[in-house]
């Protein structure tokens, strides 16, 4: 569990199953067999995939949440919230992903975000785009792009 001793802070922290919970309305996670279908329509459980959260990747992938940590204009993290809204200035105290959940053979980061109030989908994004960062489909770059308030051409 996740305890903020900041009492003006949410402390939230994405679950194994993607869900959002913090200390008010922490969620639990359950170990479900989901069936996936396949593409001849049949029904079967995940398989287990050959990523491993290793030291490694586990700096590397600390190291690029850290990207969010301090203050930052997260309007591109958010739907209608402009740039210039002032509300999108927000501020992260502490983002890591330090602990594997294994369920049904599968094992799952969790990560947990310490900051000032979160706005609409901003973890999901943010997690969305270090995950798109940490498997090369972005560069390390884009948080450059990310948090500046107007383009600059």
């Amino acid at each position: 569990m996740l305890i903020s001793f900041f009492p003006n802070l949410n402390a939230c922290s994405v679950d194994a199953d993607g869900s959002i919970g913090n200390e008010e309305n922490k969620l639990e996670v359950t170990a479900t067999e989901e069936k996936v279908k396949g593409s001849n329509g049949d029904e079967k459980l995940p398989t287990k995939s050959d990523f491993s959260y290793t030291d490694e990747v586990k700096e590397r992938f600390n190291r690029i949440l850290k990207y969010y940590v301090g203050t930052h204009n997260f309007h591109n993290f958010t739907t209608r919230t402009k740039a210039e809204d002032p509300a999108a200035k927000r501020f992260i105290i502490s983002f890591a992903a330090d602990r594997v959940v294994s369920l049904d053979g599968m094992d799952f980061i969790r990560c947990e975000v310490v900051g000032q109030s979160f706005m609409l989908h901003q973890i999901r994004k943010m997690i969305g785009l270090a995950v798109a960062v940490m498997r090369n489909c972005a560069p390390e770059s884009i948080y450059d792009v990310a948090f500046r308030k107007y383009d600059s051409y």
